[in-house]
């Protein structure tokens, strides 16, 4: 149920943003860094999703049944610390590469928390922020640079999660609509 409850492949993915940034870069980083830069987004997703069921037990109950928190098989308790402890080893592993990369991770780690406690809830405001996140993660290993190495995947990102994740909405409408949420699928039918 752990790994369900983190989104163990979506957590990966994360950080696979970062390894993406990096075989854009002219000159690639470090193993050790290319390694912190993929822990860090990854283990910053992964508190994210945990903090996205905490939100969603009710929601989670109509659209996604076998989530760990809506059974039951992880107290509310346990998920609250580990989305906690995850928020801090991610900008913990991003203080190890420098203080840019900590105020970008304290960056996404503070998107993810107004998305998770408000913005999913309105109409395509949580959409741009998800793709937002996304896109941030293949920036990583490039700022504070400008994103010139990065733009193409970027915008690349940007533009396919934010269609994903509308059509996600579309999937969830049922359950969206019980948990009184404001999507755009709900509002423009």
């Amino acid at each position: 149920p752990y790994l369900r409850l983190v989104r163990l492949s979506n957590s990966l993915m994360a950080g696979s943003g970062a390894l993406l940034g990096e075989i854009c870069l002219p000159r690639m980083h470090s193993p050790t860094v290319i390694a912190a830069e993929f822990a860090s987004l990854a283990v910053l997703a992964a508190a994210g999703n945990i903090q996205n069921d905490l939100g969603d037990i009710r929601t989670d109950r109509w659209n996604e049944k076998n989530r760990p928190l809506a059974r039951g098989e992880i107290s509310h308790r346990t998920a609250f610390w580990l989305a906690l402890a995850g928020y801090g080893l991610g900008c913990l592993l991003a203080v190890w590469l420098g203080w840019s990369q900590l105020f970008l991770a304290i960056l996404i780690t503070s998107l993810l928390c107004v998305y998770n406690l408000s913005w999913k809830r309105i109409a395509l405001l949580g959409n741009l922020d998800i793709a937002f996140l996304c896109a941030l993660a293949i920036y990583f290993p490039e700022w504070p640079n400008p994103p010139y190495a990065t733009l193409y995947p970027v915008l690349f990102a940007l533009l396919a999660t934010l269609a994903r994740e509308i059509v996600k909405d579309i999937e969830d409408m049922q359950g969206d609509r019980r948990s009184l949420m404001r999507t755009l699928p709900i509002i423009t039918g």
